[in-house]
């Protein structure tokens, strides 16, 4: 059986199923087809008018999952921020929830864009000054955001609102560069202002090498081999237990 984090297992496992038979690897990044794209950006960022502003943006699926209701409050908090730009990227059960907000409150500092094409996802993800990751609470073992895969590739800061125990808190803390990630939770709305706005105020931007660094590990060359390695031992009757740490990928069979 495989899971895609320790979060998963432990669940699977509070369910009676041997720890030998289960497996953890997760899903790879788009890196085949996603990497930071210094053009790309300012094309994307000039074809939406966010050239000179600074881009929160949460690319990925707007569902029920990942309440997006602390990320819209810090953009009604920050109304008359004209230099800070909000950005959703992507559709689901909650877009029209999201899509209305603005109108409703009078906001002009919010853009919602469809799922951009696979070609010109690096463009899309590469405009973003600032990435949000969001889990709703009670989600822990039951969903996985891959979405942080290809934002690690990008190497942009990061953000993530959700519960403290989680994959991404994981992920996150075996960043070098800590200053490059936050951790908060569902209605911490002051202090993703605040990050928010400490950000705003950075002219020199770099791209994190340690976050690509750690997105090698989640490729798909990386992960692929594991998967295929799994499939084979299991055929052969030869698996007894295998693990792919979310800190220190490695394979024991």
């Amino acid at each position: 059986i495989v899971v895609l984090d320790r979060f998963m297992k432990q669940r699977i496992s509070e369910k009676g199923i041997a720890d030998e038979k289960l497996a953890v690897i997760p899903p790879w990044s788009h890196n085949d087809a996603v990497s930071y794209d210094p053009e790309g950006r300012d094309a994307f960022r000039a074809a939406h008018g966010l050239a000179e502003k600074y881009v929160v943006m949460y690319s990925g699926n707007h569902s029920p999952c990942h309440s997006l209701d602390t990320l819209l409050a810090a953009a009604l908090k920050l109304k008359n921020r004209s230099d800070i730009a909000f950005c959703f990227v992507g559709g689901g059960s909650e877009y029209d929830k999201v899509t209305e907000f603005a109108p409703k409150h009078k906001l002009e500092n919010i853009l919602c864009l469809p799922y951009q094409p696979l070609a010109e996802l690096g463009q899309s993800l590469s405009a973003a000054d600032l990435h949000v990751v969001v889990m709703g609470n009670g989600f822990t073992g039951i969903v996985h955001p891959c979405k942080i895969y290809n934002i690690l590739e990008i190497g942009a800061p990061v953000l993530y609102v959700g519960p403290p125990e989680s994959h991404i808190v994981d992920v996150l803390a075996q960043l070098e560069d800590a200053d490059l990630a936050c951790n908060l939770k569902h209605g911490d709305v002051a202090e993703v202002v605040q990050y928010i706005l400490a950000g705003a105020e950075k002219t020199d931007r770099p791209r994190s090498s340690s976050a690509v660094k750690l997105a090698a590990g989640f490729a798909r060359a990386a992960l692929l081999p594991k998967l295929v390695e799994l499939i084979e031992c299991e055929a052969a009757g030869e698996f007894s237990g295998a693990v792919v740490s979310d800190t220190k990928p490695q394979w024991l069979s």
